[in-house]
């Protein structure tokens, strides 16, 4: 039976750059490649009212979860348990075309499942259940662009649209979407391209500071208080929220030294980080850069905590999370956010790419966003991290990043 079962997820992308569907993979472990299911009965219990769940609590509901299933699974109409307004279901390369199979996806779509075919190729093999497929996955890893994109063109006559997984550079998104293909999944998108020579504003700056400050062992009150006060939109927001019904102090706010003394260190913490990165996504940016670097945060966070990490004094493993993906959000190169933030020199090096005592955690958080579970397995060992607290740790990051952005998206 399936007692402990773990779920990641990766954003796909339309061709406007808007996120469109996430590629969830159930794993029973950091260093399975696979998830052994030996009761389905149970596995889709498990999958159905915890995994798939927790994996899509608090997106929005346009959004599309792509599932691989095998060819067992697809026989035992394991894909059912799922809602088929937003479940898309892959087949995986190695299940051979047969005429059982064909009957299933027929089964499958008269449900209203979309179907895709993972990792193409360019087989022949699979024409003969094209007209029971809605997209195809160009597999581009170790391929170059004309490569994928001559194995679309010979395919361009189905009625299949197309998604290019494994997209690492914007030279290959941008040719992929100039040849008609319309969705698009990989590292070029986990970290957008910096874009070099554009400085920070003003206001960034300030905000960079601030959210430096507060992330402090023992944040500097008066330091707070003065690029609070200093900030108009920081201000009236802060009187708004204090003073709204879920408060309910007797006497009305009438400065922002009360609001803040009143609100307590742990709560203004919280309500200036969601203020922070709110303010810090600019209109150009995609909203799911930031759900990612939030999401990268609570995990460093959480792996902290389970692993007692005795880090300097003043310094956060969540700070070093957030700034880790802050070139993306801001589209501004690391060196130049390093300037303006008073950050120690092993945090600098750590976000630099260098050797650091951060420099592990910010690889095992890109190894879990890269499904690499190999690798992130044996960082876990090398950090004294438990598998299981790993696991935890970044279910609870998903979770708490999807309901900030749900906050955000209300402010």
């Amino acid at each position: 039976m399936l007692n402990n079962f773990f779920v990641a997820r990766q954003p796909i992308f339309d061709s406007f750059g808007k996120l469109w569907a996430f590629e969830l993979l159930f794993r029973t472990g950091l260093c399975e490649n696979i998830a052994v299911i030996d009761d389905p009965d149970a596995a889709t219990v498990l999958v159905a009212s915890g995994g798939f769940l927790r994996a899509t609590s608090g997106m929005p509901e346009n959004v599309k979860i792509f599932i691989n299933f095998t060819e067992e699974l697809i026989f035992k109409r394991f894909p059912l348990a799922l809602p088929p307004q937003n479940t898309v279901i892959e087949i995986l390369e190695n299940i051979p075309v047969t005429p059982e199979l064909v009957e299933r996806l027929k089964e499958l779509k008269a449900e209203g499942y979309m179907i895709a075919l993972d990792d193409f190729v360019g087989d022949p093999g699979y024409k003969d259940i094209f007209p029971y497929i809605d997209i195809i996955k160009l597999e581009c890893l170790g391929r170059s662009i004309d490569d994928v994109i001559a194995i679309k063109n010979r395919f361009s006559g189905t009625r299949c649209k197309f998604l290019a997984e494994k997209v690492d550079s914007e030279a290959a998104f941008l040719a992929f979407r100039e040849q008609g293909i319309s969705f698009f999944q990989g590292y070029y998108f986990a970290k957008p391209q910096v874009l070099t020579g554009k400085g920070i504003t003003s206001s960034a700056a300030v905000r960079l500071r601030l959210a430096a400050e507060i992330e402090k062992d023992t944040p500097d009150t008066e330091v707070i208080l003065s690029v609070v006060q200093s900030d108009v939109s920081l201000s009236y927001r802060l009187l708004q929220y204090i003073n709204s019904a879920v408060f309910s102090f007797r006497e009305k706010i009438t400065s922002i030294r009360q609001a803040l003394t009143l609100l307590g260190a742990m709560k203004t913490k919280y309500w200036l980080r969601l203020m922070l990165y709110s303010d810090m996504l600019s209109a150009s940016s995609n909203p799911e850069v930031l759900r990612m670097a939030l999401q990268r945060a609570h995990f460093l966070d959480a792996l902290g905590v389970a692993s007692r990490f005795a880090a300097p004094k003043n310094e956060s493993l969540f700070l070093v999370g957030m700034l880790s993906l802050l070139e993306a959000i801001l589209g501004v190169p690391m060196a130049t956010i390093l300037k303006e933030l008073p950050l120690s020199s092993e945090i600098k090096a750590s976000l630099r790419g260098e050797r650091g005592i951060y420099s592990d955690y910010i690889a095992l958080a890109v190894a879990m966003e890269h499904l690499d579970f190999d690798r992130a397995n044996r960082l876990a060992k090398a950090l004294h991290i438990p598998e299981n607290a790993v696991s935890e740790s970044f279910e609870l990051a998903i979770e708490i990043s999807d309901t900030m952005m749900r906050q955000i998206s209300t402010v």
